[in-house]
């Protein structure tokens, strides 16, 4: 095969993966690639880890090319579509990983035909990855076996015949590894609960996790069919699980059989730990139980009592008051989970709301929540970049501490409403835009939305600085 002549525009991540790729696979050379961003270290460091030509320029990038591969964030295609309209050349290919970019918009905004739309996911960092492609009628043959070429330097690729099978990847093989990672973070947990050191625990998970994905590979293992539901029917679910139960045409449950009376035992006749809800994190059945399709009966809940208050005894002690300060730092987790922040950032905060002293530091949390390391150092990160908390370091102490930033609730509030205002005045924009020149009656409910957004965007920053204002004069009011 001939080398290929690639312009990447676009080097982050998912545009380094393919290009270390590409060049791994010897589908191209150093010489003939060349990568446009817009971070100057960033092309700097792509440079002189690859030896590939870098630029600030798009046009400049894709003029010799023979695959242009679009590598950016979505909000990022309307300010480099202009550059590139027209100068694209007719029999250059655009190959676009951009995540919700349909083909139709891609076309015009570059006024090119020859493109074609991919929908990678996550693993393809390490060539791990599946990608879902199509292209516009205008792609020859040899220009989709160089896009299929490209794409299997990522791990596996599937043809699909329409656009709409892209957006039914998104939601499965796209949005599919979050799930896995919030089912292993789960799990991992729920070791560490029940007496795991951490790296026993993500060891034990990891390993399972991938040896159960190996099991439904292999085509030597003689179930009746090797499925998912074949393999469930085989593996013997613990009390509580024999009382999960999913929906089928047949109305089947998996091993359907009362709870028993008695826990269960080990050699030694002592209980054996279960992971059950006083171990697993409380959004692990929730989310992750019903998204697979499960629903449990209320036998289940009943028996672990988890609808009134979730149990937090550990060790055989159990101290009241803290149970309810633990059950309330769970119930602003969940609170906060309407909102789009994970349950632990939740009870991370709700936890920091109500502790004394106002700053802990992350074994604190840790044993306090009853969570791993790792969950706690991801979250209070992530909460860090939301502005909600703050790091904290005391003299004389080599560990750091999180507390409660003091404009917490402000930073909260202005960015969420602010955005989702914003957000819903753009699409009711759009929405009268795609009416055109509809009847008034046709418009009304377009043309109400688009006021009362437009209204709440203007008037939400002066609500803002009066409160700040008042804040300022008398500060926080206790009762």
């Amino acid at each position: 095969m001939e080398t290929m002549k690639i312009a990447f525009i676009g080097g982050g991540a998912m545009g380094e993966a393919i290009l270390a790729a590409v060049l791994n696979r010897g589908l191209s050379t150093p010489q003939a690639i060349c990568v446009s961003d817009v971070k100057d270290e960033r092309r700097q460091y792509l440079k002189q880890t690859y030896q590939v030509s870098v630029t600030d320029s798009n046009p400049d990038a894709t003029a010799k090319s023979e695959v242009i591969i679009l590598a950016i964030k979505p909000q990022n295609l309307p300010e480099i579509m202009p550059g590139l309209s027209g100068r694209i050349k007719p029999g250059q290919l655009v190959l676009s990983i951009i995540a919700g970019a349909r083909i139709d918009t891609l076309c015009k905004g570059l006024d090119h035909r020859q493109v074609v739309r991919v929908m990678p996911n996550t693993p393809a960092q390490i060539g791990e990855g599946i990608s879902v492609w199509t292209t516009t009628p205008e792609v020859t043959e040899t220009q989709k076996e160089q896009a299929r070429t490209i794409l299997s330097t990522m791990g596996k690729e599937i043809f699909v015949p329409a656009e709409e099978y892209l957006d039914m990847a998104t939601a499965v093989s796209g949005s599919g590894p979050a799930y896995f990672f919030l089912f292993v973070e789960c799990l991992t947990e729920a070791a560490v609960r029940i007496g795991f050191p951490e790296d026993t625990a993500q060891a034990l998970v990891l390993q399972t996790m991938l040896g159960s994905g190996q099991l439904l590979k292999n085509p030597g293992n003689h179930l009746p069919n090797c499925a998912v539901w074949s393999l469930l029917l085989v593996v013997p679910l613990p009390p509580p699980c024999s009382s999960l139960k999913t929906k089928t045409s047949a109305n089947w449950s998996i091993r359907p059989s009362p709870l028993p009376t008695t826990e269960p035992k080990n050699s030694a006749n002592k209980p054996l730990p279960r992971l059950a809800p006083s171990n697993l994190p409380a959004n692990f059945f929730n989310k992750f139980i019903k998204f697979k399709g499960f629903s449990l009966d209320k036998t289940f809940y009943t028996h672990y009592n988890i609808e009134k208050k979730y149990d937090w005894e550990k060790g055989g002690m159990k101290d009241n008051l803290q149970a309810e300060e633990k059950q309330f730092a769970e119930e602003v987790g969940i609170v906060f989970e309407q909102t789009g922040i994970p349950r632990m950032a939740g009870r991370i905060l709700g936890w920091l709301l109500i502790s004394d002293p106002p700053h802990q530091s992350t074994e604190q949390l840790t044993k306090a929540l009853l969570a791993s390391k790792g969950s706690i150092s991801t979250m209070t990160r992530l909460l860090i970049q939301f502005g909600l908390i703050e790091r904290l370091s005391l003299p004389g102490v080599r560990h750091d501490y999180f507390r409660l930033r003091s404009d917490a609730w402000r930073r909260m509030i202005g960015r969420g409403l602010t955005d989702e205002i914003r957000m819903v005045r753009q699409l009711a924009k759009r929405g009268l835009e795609l009416l055109g020149e509809k009847p008034p009656v046709t418009r009304k409910w377009l043309k109400e939305m688009l006021d009362v957004y437009t209204f709440l965007e203007q008037e939400f920053p002066t609500l803002l600085e009066k409160w700040e204002k008042k804040h300022q004069e008398v500060g926080p009011t206790v009762k």
